[in-house]
């Protein structure tokens, strides 16, 4: 028996494996859900596939639509 999880089920478990002072590249779609995953008092660098260092998690709503 298999036991699916969520998309943001499993970045949260990835996340979680990513060890302190880590340097992750990650892609595009699913795996910049690992950003929003991580947790702030761990330092892990965070590398964009078009070569950007230092991202973080998504922004919220407020910075994307403007009041």
């Amino acid at each position: 028996m298999t036991t699916k999880i969520s998309r943001q089920e499993l970045a949260a478990r990835i996340a979680a494996d990513i060890p302190e002072g880590s340097i992750v590249n990650l892609g595009i779609g699913a795996p910049t859900l690992v950003a929003d995953a991580l947790p702030r008092e761990r330092e892990i660098i965070l590398h964009t596939e078009n070569g950007m260092l230092g991202m973080g998690p998504a922004p919220s709503r407020a910075v994307l639509i403007p009041i």
